[in-house]
């Protein structure tokens, strides 16, 4: 029996080297057609009683590289034999004796051997498997398979996202010798009412009667139907269908290459709330100038709440126990989380409390998709800035740790530090594992150079005087970029933006120096310094930002006996920043125009350091703590007001704390995190008078 060469309908046997692994995998895939049937048939002297049968065999092994051709073609002929085996009993409902043989042959179709997988892999002549199958010792057919080598193929797929309708779904695909532009991708529904679904299947083949709904890596899962009526229908029993999710290589057309997954649970779609509109408020047309439009910027901020303090003990028992169990499950909060990125669509993203595995498995792979390029460092795992490509080249970026900066550029402040809190370097500050990302991009229209600084300030109530230090430290790193980026750039604009979780209050000293540039050694919040037993060992759950005293304000007769000065530091800094979520910016400066007034705000009952001046009443809510802790700020350099006009065009709206009803508080299950994202939209321009 002749085949032709570039036959792969029959079956295929693929021998792949992993790139990361002294592996070969090889992969055995048999189509039992018409030529399997007939066979067998003429013993069996039966017609096919069985019509759902299986009707394709799947062999995945992994070899060693130097292992001989006849130990393998012994193991692939053992495996065969079980699955065809398997394959008569259920479609003829007999029992055969069967033996199979495999040879490797080459292109005259002689058999070889003496040879190892490796010699497959790298012979040009070695291109076919012969199996020969033998039924109750008396009929004997051979089979001609084509072997294929080096072709990409899909390890596993996971989703680590609850599937819920008009959620994106995010798979993440492991790949051998490929990556995903080597791969086509097809996503179905299936009306699937076993009830002995699984949690995932692997197919054989694409089952009939699916809906195509999409084309593309991440689903949306927002299909829409002409037919309104069938659409309605599908969602009403939403949870009788399965998502099926095709993968098909693109340099072969025979389906026998295709990895088919079901995944069998759909949850309900979420009713809509107050996220819904605060979004569209966003992303709404404002018909700006043409000037203000080539330089507008989309900046948000976010704290997504990282996984491992969504599961801790004062996390499930104190802070967020208004949230139901399920809603703080990270599948569940994932599909929240991609959701909210993707509707965003800010040029500009920081993330806090970003974990190394959530990055890799699922952020990075979603913005990836989305157009996004991210800046992480996995040494420094906790931030990360992603910005659109289409608008922006990277020049550069860092991390850098605070305790490491303090340590090696500040050693007059550490002999100092070393006197004035006892211990503090000792025993806390090798805990503290605030990070600086500085991710330095140039507009590709406008030229414009942007210095991004990400980072999430020390947490704890009493950690004020930390605060201080970090801020300090944060604008004189500020400082050093902006005098080498000016040499090295001297014809083009360079503004400067901090974002992230700072953990200060509107009231804080942190806040004040980055807006005042100046802190003197009386202000109150060096006294935290006495406050923080460094002696008393952390505990390794206090994410603690809802304290009821979280500025560790004293009392005045406590603080009447206490010699401030003696605890802190005289600081100050070269530059200022704007803090762009001051609703009443454009009464202190002239340069600064707010397309949007808002009305004053309301301090609501467990407000912490409120600031009525603060465009949020809150950025983060928890039990017994509401406060703004999330900031965005512009840097001012010197001669800033004159040079240049700011305008904001838009701000992520706020949330009206009665929006939140009947939980009160975040996270919940329309929100997945206890920080809500915070943005702006702004455009800069030169001021030409």
């Amino acid at each position: 029996m002749k085949i032709k060469l570039n036959d792969t309908n029959n079956g295929i046997i693929i021998f792949t080297k992993c790139d990361s692994e002294d592996l070969i995998i090889t992969k055995c895939v048999i189509q039992l057609n018409e030529d399997f049937e007939h066979f067998f048939s003429q013993i069996t002297k039966d017609k096919v009683k069985n019509d759902t049968c299986f009707n394709k065999i799947s062999i995945t092994m992994n070899r060693n590289p130097s292992e001989d051709v006849s130990i393998f073609t012994k193991r692939l002929s053992l495996n065969l034999k079980k699955h065809i085996g398997n394959f008569i009993k259920l479609r003829f409902s007999q029992s055969l004796k069967v033996e199979i043989s495999v040879k490797i042959q080459d292109n005259n179709f002689n058999d070889i051997g003496n040879v190892k997988l490796e010699d497959i892999i790298n012979s040009q002549n070695l291109d076919v498997a012969k199996v020969s199958v033998v039924a109750n010792n008396e009929k004997c057919q051979h089979f001609y398979f084509l072997i294929k080598k080096n072709v990409p193929l899909i390890e596993s797929v996971n989703i680590k996202n609850e599937i819920i309708w008009g959620f994106p779904i995010v798979p993440n695909i492991t790949f051998i010798k490929g990556e995903s532009n080597n791969f086509s991708y097809k996503w179905y529904l299936q009306y699937n009412i076993n009830e002995a679904k699984t949690k995932h299947d692997i197919l054989p083949n694409l089952p009939e009667n699916v809906i195509e709904i999409d084309q593309n890596y991440i689903c949306d899962l927002k299909a829409e139907f002409t037919n309104k009526e069938e659409m309605s229908k599908i969602l009403e029993n939403i949870e009788n269908y399965s998502i099926i999710f095709r993968i098909m290589l693109n340099s072969e057309i025979s389906s026998l290459f295709d990895t088919i997954y079901r995944f069998n649970h759909i949850n309900k779609p979420l009713e809509a709330c107050w996220r819904e509109e605060r979004i569209n408020r966003f992303k709404g047309d404002l018909k700006l100038s043409p000037e203000l439009n080539v330089n507008r910027l989309k900046i948000v901020t976010f704290n997504i709440l990282s996984e491992i303090c969504a599961q801790t003990d004062k996390a499930l028992n104190e802070m967020y126990t208004s949230c139901p169990q399920y809603a703080l499950h990270s599948n569940y909060r994932r599909s929240l989380l991609a959701r909210e990125l993707i509707d965003l669509n800010a040029d500009i993203i920081g993330l806090q409390e970003v974990q190394s595995c959530l990055y890799e498995s699922f952020i990075h792979i979603l913005m990836e998709f989305k157009g996004y390029s991210g800046v992480f460092n996995s040494d420094y795992a906790s931030v990360t800035t992603f910005y659109k490509r289409e608008l922006f080249n990277l020049l550069e970026s860092d991390t850098i740790l605070f305790k490491k900066m303090l340590i090696n550029d500040y050693p007059e402040i550490v002999k100092e530090i070393k006197v004035k809190w006892p211990n503090f370097i000792e025993y806390l500050l090798d805990k503290i594992l605030t990070v600086f990302q500085i991710v330095v991009l140039e507009h590709k229209i406008t030229n414009v150079i942007y210095v991004f600084a990400n980072t999430h300030f020390y947490y704890h109530p009493f950690g004020g005087h930390v605060r201080i230090l970090q801020a300090k430290l944060l604008m004189d790193l500020i400082e050093k970029y902006l005098k080498r980026l000016r040499l090295s750039f001297p014809s083009k604009e360079v503004f400067t933006f901090l974002f992230g979780d700072f953990n200060t209050l509107a009231i804080s000293d942190a806040r004040t120096l980055f807006t005042e540039g100046i802190i003197n050694s009386n202000s109150s919040e060096w006294i935290h310094s006495t406050l923080l037993n460094y002696n008393k060992k952390e505990r390794s759950d206090s994410n603690d930002e809802q304290c009821e005293n979280v500025n560790g304000h004293l009392n005045e007769d406590e603080l009447k006996n206490l010699e401030l000065h003696s605890l802190g530091f005289d600081l100050q800094t070269n530059n200022r920043c704007i803090d762009l979520l001051d609703i009443h910016l454009d009464k202190k400066y002239n340069n600064i125009q707010i397309r949007h007034k808002e009305k004053e705000r309301i301090e609501n009952a467990d407000s912490k350091g409120f600031s009525s001046s603060l465009y949020y009443p809150f950025t983060n809510k928890v039990n017994r703590f509401s406060g703004q802790l999330d900031y965005i700020y512009l840097v001012e350099e010197e001669a800033f007001s004159d040079k240049f006009n700011i305008f904001l065009n838009n701000f992520l709206p706020y949330i009206d704390e009665a929006a939140l009803s009947p939980i009160n508080t975040l996270p919940s299950p329309q929100y997945p995190s206890d920080h809500i994202s915070i943005g702006i939209d702004i455009s800069i321009t030169k001021n030409e008078n």
